[in-house]
């Protein structure tokens, strides 16, 4: 009889490392060890029991590619002759789902979570655009992200991007700019005018408030560089006041109300034609022009 080493008598293959030993689905993992299967066909190749295409292979070395929808786990090679499963496991990094923003608008410097899975629990793996424009990662988990709307940011959605891949968000962050007034036409008015602003970062009609004074008025049509407002009874005469998710904001001009007139008393109550009639209240000779009187 003749004594053989048993690596000589054992067919079976064996795993003794991968590289890199961390990747997403579709990464390149080399596999190093013996007793490979020189054909491809014939080695299979699991990652936590995820069948793994298998690209090149030789006796000492096989290309494989991770497969999708593995999961963090060993590494197990099977040919003819047997089996065999690495010692230590391969992570894999899954791509990550954005699947909400809150508050879903804001303004620059504000804090913003995003909802999701498979994030980066380490806040410098994890990647975040608002509208293209990067933003920083206060805190994160695997489900959370808290991050802070750049400052140049424009309406748009979110992206972010981890070692496992890249997500959008299904809807836009409205991003909110402080608003300003240029101009206003015309400068005065009675209850009633309407009356047009012109500047920028204007809302929607709903999400602008218009002030004359203390009083609001309401905002009749609107766009992002104009407003039109009707003048309220009881407004004041001064800067007009505007405010938007953006913040607030007076116009350098004032606006000057012309309030109706009022008939507080008359004297005598009863009289001949040409006798002389006196009426007491407000708001007499606005502008210094004169009444008429019926």
């Amino acid at each position: 009889a003749v004594a053989l080493p048993l690596a000589a008598v054992l067919a079976s293959p064996v795993l003794e490392q991968f590289s890199p030993a961390q990747g997403r689905f579709g990464a390149t993992v080399t596999l190093s060890g013996q007793r490979f299967d020189p054909s491809p066909a014939a080695n299979r190749v699991l990652f936590n029991g995820v069948a793994a295409p298998v690209l090149q292979a030789s006796a000492t070395a096989l290309t494989v590619r991770v497969p999708a929808g593995a999961s963090s786990g060993t590494v197990q090679v099977i040919t003819a002759e047997g089996g065999t499963r690495s010692a230590q496991s391969f992570t894999v990094h899954q791509p990550p789902t954005l699947t909400s923003l809150t508050p879903a608008e804001g303004v620059p410097g504000s804090l913003v979570t995003l909802g999701g899975t498979y994030f980066a629990s380490v806040a410098a793996h994890d990647t975040v655009w608002f509208g293209g424009v990067p933003a920083l990662v206060q805190q994160a988990s695997a489900t959370a992200l808290t991050v802070v709307v750049p400052a140049t940011a424009p309406t748009g959605r979110v992206r972010i991007s981890t070692l496992g891949g890249t997500a959008e968000s299904p809807q836009e962050f409205v991003v909110w700019y402080p608003p300003t007034i240029t101009r206003f036409s015309p400068a005065r008015g009675k209850a009633g005018t309407v009356v047009t602003l012109e500047g920028s970062n204007f809302g929607p009609a709903t999400r602008n408030e218009v002030s004359f004074g203390p009083v609001a008025a309401t905002v009749l049509q609107a766009s992002a560089t104009t407003l039109q407002v009707r003048v309220p009874a009881g407004a004041g005469t001064g800067p007009l006041g505007l405010r938007t998710p953006g913040g607030p904001v007076q116009s350098a001009a004032s606006f000057t109300f012309l309030p109706a007139p009022v008939i507080t008393s008359f004297a005598p109550t009863q009289g001949t034609v040409g006798e002389v009639l006196t009426l007491t209240g407000e708001n007499f000779l606005l502008d210094g022009l004169a009444d008429t009187i019926y």
